[in-house]
Parts: C-alpha cells; sequence; structure tokens
C-alpha cells in the first residue's frame, strides 16, 4: 500500500472517532442541555441531512475542478467551525448554523474523500483499502459512541461541550496531513486527451470503433444535404425493385381517339 493511502487511513480513524462522540448525543443535547423543544430538536438535526443533500451535487462539481484535496479542506474547515459553535449555542438559530456548517461537511467530504481514495489507491488493492475504510468508519463510530456515553453527563452541560469540542480538534488532524505530507494529492479529474471523445469502447469489441461520434456528427450534418440526392435517385438505386412499364396488346387505349 503507498504511504499516502496510510495516512488516508489514519485521518479516518481519528475523525470517525470524533464523530462517534458527538453524532448519537446532539438530539439530547439540544433537548437536555439546551432546552430546545423536542420536535425543534429533531428539526434540527434534520439540517444536516438537508444541507449534505443540497450540497453534494455541486460539490462533485468543485471536486472534479479544484481537487479532492481543496473540497476535503473546505469541508473538513467548516466541520470544525460547526462543532465549535454548536459547543456554546444557547439558541436554536446559533445551533442551525453549527448544524448547517456540519451538513455541509459530510455533503462535500464523503465523495471528495472516495475521489482521493481513487486517486492513491489504484488496481486490485483499491478494493481492499475500500473495504478497510469503512471498517475504520464503523470502528471510529462505535468506539467514539462508546466514550461519548461514559463521559457526557445531562446534570454536568460541560461535558457536552468537551465532546464537541473534542471532534472539532479530531478534524484538525486530517487538515495536518491534508496540508502537509498529502499536499501533492490533488484528485483533480483529469482532461480528455484531445482526440479521446472519437473513440468509443463497444461492448465484446477488442477494439474501439474509432471516430464512432466523429462520423456521428457527419452523419448529422450530411444528411440534410443527401435527402435530395436521395428523392432523385432511381428506385433500384435506393433498393426498391423498378417497375416495369405496362405491357401493350396492340389495342389501342380507351383514351386514345380512333
Amino acid at each position: 500500500m503507498p504511504a499516502e493511502g496510510r495516512w488516508l487511513l489514519s485521518t479516518v480513524a481519528i475523525q470517525t472517532l470524533g464523530r462517534g462522540l458527538t453524532l448519537p448525543f446532539t438530539l439530547i443535547y439540544l433537548h437536555e442541555v439546551r432546552g430546545f423543544d423536542l420536535g425543534l430538536s429533531g428539526t434540527l438535526m434534520a439540517l444536516i441531512a438537508i444541507t449534505g443533500l443540497l450540497v453534494t451535487g455541486p460539490g462533485g462539481v468543485l471536486t472534479d475542478r479544484y481537487g479532492a484535496r481543496t473540497i476535503l479542506l473546505t469541508g473538513i474547515s467548516a466541520m470544525v467551525v460547526g462543532n465549535v459553535v454548536l459547543a456554546f449555542a444557547t439558541t436554536p438559530l446559533v445551533a442551525a448554523l453549527g448544524l448547517v456548517l456540519i451538513g455541509f461537511n459530510f455533503g462535500v467530504s464523503w465523495p471528495a474523500f472516495n475521489a482521493l481514495i481513487a486517486a492513491v489507491v489504484s488496481g486490485d488493492l483499491r478494493q481492499q483499502y475500500f473495504g478497510i475504510n469503512f471498517a475504520l468508519v464503523n470502528l471510529g463510530i462505535g468506539v467514539g459512541g462508546i466514550v461519548g456515553g461514559l463521559f457526557a453527563d445531562v446534570g454536568r452541560p460541560s461535558t457536552f461541550t468537551g465532546i464537541f469540542l473534542a471532534d472539532a480538534l479530531t478534524g484538525l488532524v486530517p487538515m495536518a496531513l491534508l496540508l502537509g505530507p498529502l499536499r501533492h494529492v490533488h484528485g483533480r479529474a483529469a482532461a480528455p486527451e484531445e482526440g479521446a471523445d472519437s473513440e468509443v469502447e463497444l461492448p465484446g469489441d477488442p477494439a474501439p470503433a474509432r471516430g464512432a461520434l466523429a462520423d456521428g456528427a457527419h452523419l448529422r450534418r450530411d444528411v440534410p444535404r443527401l435527402r435530395p440526392a436521395w428523392r432523385q435517385a432511381s428506385p433500384a438505386s435506393r433498393g426498391r425493385p423498378a417497375r416495369s412499364p405496362p405491357a401493350r396488346s396492340g389495342w389501342p387505349s380507351r383514351s386514345t381517339p380512333p
């Protein structure tokens, strides 16, 4: 496994540990500690998913344009700020701001991180890498949830402030690695080579159909010009049997005067 791949795996283990510290207890924090209504607390929690859904598509476009590393740094920065804001939120509006920032991170970081993996690891190793990655995600969230459950106490609001600040601190580790050992890995989509759009791979055909797209464009351009010539062509040249002239019997036609 390349060194960059090992660095990325270490960021997964640390960052998901912080996520496990806070994610299972955010609703409890909003309702029991900050005193928000239970329905309002659920609505605020939904902002994470709604924001993530809205930014995933634009995040993919920006990842292709600016690179996965840049977008990942932006998402992690938003998560760090969101956790700090949420740790000291005393009003629903401030809590909503923090949760929107966390949801923004969820929406842009997952696609960017997967694109970064694809840029670092290739071949058969990539499948194994993704398996280890998701195992570490589950492990980090599970261990973080256990630690958070042992530490957080509704009777001591400072414990919840502490776990949100700890979650923010775990985001600083991947940021340091992306700015340090992984600074040369951009994860940007490579521009297609010139003429690459003129080749189409056909299923079951070992050789590409070269020039298929270009030929299609020429055909669309030339068909209107060929239409008049096709209409003027003889039926035989158009693939139809030519009509033979009617046989003459020697008798005068009715339309012929005597």
